[in-house]
């Protein structure tokens, strides 16, 4: 069975707000990489949606008629589990593949 070195990379809180981050390489089978890999990208798609609509959403912020139309688009923007909530409708919207849902 060959392995494949992987890194991990973790981050650190270092003095204050200074951060740095270190990598710890991880002995994986060529399927683990794949599967890492795949898992990796699903990530990465998430959160390039979730930043895409967080945007849009600021924008319509910004530019909202009223107060009640503010406060909705608020409740999703800048509460803790608001954007989260929204993860779901995009990978339906966004049809992922099963692999990625």
């Amino acid at each position: 069975m060959i392995k494949e070195q992987m890194y991990y990379i973790a981050g650190l809180k270092q003095r204050g707000d200074m951060k740095s981050a270190i990598k710890i390489p991880l002995q994986v089978t060529p399927e683990q990489a794949v599967l890492l890999d795949a898992q990796s990208k699903i990530a990465n798609w998430l959160y390039n949606k979730l930043l895409e609509t967080a945007n849009d959403l600021r924008k319509q912020y910004r530019a909202a008629p009223d107060q009640e139309r503010r406060n909705q688009i608020g409740l999703v923007l800048y509460t803790e589990r608001g954007l989260r909530n929204l993860i779901p409708g995009l990978k339906r919207a966004m049809r992922m593949p099963h692999a990625m849902a």
